[in-house]
């Protein structure tokens, strides 16, 4: 358990710093969950040793730049302040489960056209007939934006099939836009990396509405050393509303959202993986990966030859919410 952690803007001027904007004078409390990433953010230990940002700790304000670094890492925590038995040894839940959500099981995917809505979406299930369509590919949606969400394992479950294959990926959505040299746009189609960017005279117009949740928007989450890819766009989530508003350019990368210009692959978690008869198999793992809004899981199967055959997939999810709002 951390000890209690605050960091303020003494630098007279409002500031923006990890994602968040200080006015003067604010004082923000670093959440247990949060310490780590703040701690180890390279833009905020600048901000501290250039003074213009103070740590607050439990007796109020600590004025030397080094003892207020140490105290964000909380490297002068006694080992004794930790849980312990009564042998005096350490407790430990060891877990990669965040904390603030839940564990939660599911073969289906969330609604997303109820952005509130929690598994009553596609099913994680391809029931392949002769003849059809091959390979098959399905997509599965889960609402990001008010219910943060990690992806753990998964279980594989299978029916009558011959050495066929299936690969899971997360991609990205993308919008629907066409190109017109003389639009004269904020949005611009950099096809060297497949992003629609900022632009004062852009060649993007879109033809659905960019801000809705299903519009193209997505969110690039931060990685497992605070940071995040480049990412070019900037939106406020209205719940109420059930859109996206005050979209903004963040033309130096520094942003919280990319716009892609078609399906990219972000990650696979399961590659030709060869099935055979019928059977289960648990994928497991210790780590979790979080999913950002836009971003979709696409299951495809690939038969070999031409027979009839089934299989279906169990993901294990942790989640703020488990339940619709």
């Amino acid at each position: 358990m951390y000890s209690v952690c605050s960091i303020k803007n003494i630098s007279g001027e409002i500031q923006q710093l990890h994602e968040k904007e200080f006015t003067i004078d604010e004082t923000f409390i670093i959440s247990d969950d949060q310490r780590y990433l703040w701690a180890n953010n390279s833009d905020v230990i600048t901000a501290i040793s250039s003074g213009l940002f103070q740590i607050i700790g439990y007796n109020g304000g600590i004025e030397n730049i080094s003892d207020q670094i140490n105290y964000l890492k909380d490297l002068n925590n006694p080992l004794s302040s930790e849980k312990r038995d009564p042998t005096g040894k350490l407790r430990v839940h060891e877990t990669s489960r965040p904390v603030g959500t839940f564990t939660y099981f599911t073969g289906s995917g969330d609604d997303p056209d109820d952005p509130g809505d929690v598994g009553n979406g596609q099913l994680f299930t391809i029931d392949h007939h002769q003849g059809e369509e091959d390979p098959e590919i399905i997509y599965i949606d889960f609402n990001i934006l008010d219910n943060r969400t990690y992806i753990h394992e998964g279980y594989v479950i299978w029916h009558e099939a011959l050495f066929d294959t299936i690969n899971l990926s997360v991609v990205t959505r993308y919008p629907n836009y066409i190109v017109d040299s003389t639009a004269n746009t904020s949005f611009e189609l950099n096809t060297t990396y497949g992003l629609i960017v900022p632009s004062i005279s852009g060649n993007v117009i879109f033809t659905e509405n960019i801000l809705s949740p299903t519009g193209g928007l997505v969110y690039m989450p931060l990685n497992d050393e605070g940071t995040r890819t480049y990412s070019f766009w900037n939106a406020d989530w209205n719940s109420s509303t059930g859109l996206f508003e005050n979209l903004t350019a963040a033309p130096f990368g520094n942003g919280e959202y990319n716009i892609f210009a078609a399906e990219i692959e972000l990650s696979r978690f399961i590659n030709k993986l060869p099935l055979l008869g019928t059977g289960f198999e648990k994928l497991q793992t210790a780590d979790t990966q979080e999913i950002g809004h836009g971003m979709r899981i696409k299951l495809e199967s690939d038969t070999y030859g031409d027979h009839n055959w089934k299989v279906s997939f169990v993901a294990t999810l942790y989640r703020e919410r488990t339940t619709s709002i």
